[in-house]
């Protein structure tokens, strides 16, 4: 995420993508919309107990992938009242804050135990995953260690020197992908299918058979189809709160996975810059006409900011709104001055690439 977050502050150094149309036109049928949400067991009962939000994700066919960041009681009401409802519920897994909440390099040893708690969990309530688009899902959270992402906001350089130090070890990646790839393997012979959410720039590190961006920020690249795990399925990070010109830039790369929008606002959001709706209904259309996999974060934030009702009546088969072609040229300009530093470091470095 620090070699990531360095490519996006190049990337956004422009000017705001303009939002002009072209005659082109997105997919006029509905996609499989999925909307993320990191509510408590104990809030997510309370909110999902709506009738207008209830009507809304019915009439989307949308999947809610709740943030499983406790095992409660309260957790497995609103995952039934959810599926009373006829609302499909995939599974958002997390590890616990304190043990950096994403899977990442760092906390990649406990997934296995992670998992498996979460599958006691889910069949002792009898849970239902299986309604979604995916299936039985279950999708793994991918990104770097919460607590350096705060080392890093709060510009703690001694924490975050000492993360990277550990994370350069190419014996803890390995280790890491290895673990990585045992979980997923248990997940599998539970019955789930396994996403990941990933950051984009793992594309880049698997162009180039590189594992620099791994060994830099602690990303384990869990769903690269060469890998160990080739059955996991990728869902890309496109948020263009972060750089606009990226989701442009990468978005085709996932024409047969699914792509993330946000943010929308969550109570555990890192970013406080969001969506507003022209830009959201910009990045829908855009991502609509690539692919028909989109998840949206958040859920509570969509329902706050009145997107929810916005998507409900969006109009799918809307002109194409355009973007700078400077700017995502300037981006890609980026990623290729990336993969030209990788392919260097593999040379020097063989036995660290694929």
């Amino acid at each position: 995420m620090r070699a990531f977050s360095l490519l996006l502050v190049l990337a956004a150094t422009s000017a705001a993508l303009p939002v002009t149309t072209t005659r082109q036109r997105a997919s006029t049928a509905l996609p499989n919309l999925s909307f993320f949400t990191e509510l408590t067991g104990r809030q997510l009962l309370s909110f999902v107990k709506n009738d207008t939000l209830i009507r809304a994700l019915r009439a989307l066919n949308a999947t809610v992938y709740p943030s499983m960041s406790d095992f409660s009681d309260e957790r497995i009401e609103a995952i039934r009242y959810l599926n009373h409802m006829n609302v499909s519920v995939g599974a958002w897994l997390v590890m616990p804050m304190a043990e950096g909440y994403w899977f990442n390099e760092m906390n990649a040893f406990g997934a296995k135990e992670q998992i498996a708690k979460f599958v006691q969990w889910a069949d002792s309530a009898d849970l239902d995953f299986s309604r979604s688009p995916y299936g039985k899902v279950l999708l793994l959270d991918m990104e770097v260690n919460r607590t350096e992402m705060e080392s890093l906001v709060n510009r703690n350089w001694i924490d975050v020197a000492r993360d990277v130090a550990w994370t350069r070890n190419i014996g803890h990646y390995e280790a890491a992908l290895a673990n990585m790839s045992e979980a997923v393997r248990q997940a599998e012979s539970a019955g789930y299918a396994v996403q990941a959410y990933e950051v984009p720039l793992l594309l880049d590190q698997r162009a180039v058979k590189s594992t620099l961006i791994s060994r830099v920020s602690g990303l384990v690249d869990v769903a690269d189809p060469m890998g160990p795990s080739p059955s996991v399925s990728s869902v890309g990070c496109l948020y263009s709160t972060l750089t606009e010109a990226g989701l442009a830039s990468y978005v085709h790369s996932y024409k047969d996975s699914a792509v993330a929008l946000g943010s929308t606002g969550g109570i555990n959001g890192v970013s406080k810059n969001l969506l507003d709706w022209p830009h959201l209904a910009r990045d829908l259309l855009l991502s609509r006409n690539v692919t028909e996999n989109i998840f949206i974060y958040s859920l509570e934030g969509c329902a706050v900011r009145g997107h929810l009702q916005r998507i409900v009546d969006f109009e799918w088969s809307a002109p194409l709104p355009s973007v700078n072609k400077l700017e995502v040229e300037a981006f890609n300009m980026a990623r290729a001055a990336l993969r030209e530093a990788m392919k260097l470091d593999c040379k020097l470095h063989p036995s660290l690439c694929g």
